[in-house]
């Protein structure tokens, strides 16, 4: 059980991790996008959309794992 839990912790850590990052990129994007170039802006929203991606997975994985719990 204590290796489930450790995974649990590991992933939930990730998780906010990622979601931190993610916010601070939409963040930048709201106050400075029309700063920089439309490749740059297309390039950031891409990397905002693959780490919300990341962080549903680990939130379904989160799920699975509390079901063990």
């Amino acid at each position: 059980m204590d290796d489930i839990e450790t995974v649990y912790w590991d992933l939930r850590k990730e998780r906010e991790n990622v979601y931190t990052k993610r916010n601070n990129l939409v963040t930048f994007l709201m106050n400075h996008g029309d700063e920089i170039s439309p490749d740059q802006q297309s390039y950031m929203h891409q990397q905002a959309s693959a780490m919300n991606a990341y962080v549903n997975a680990l939130t379904g994985r989160i799920e699975d794992l509390e079901n063990q719990l």
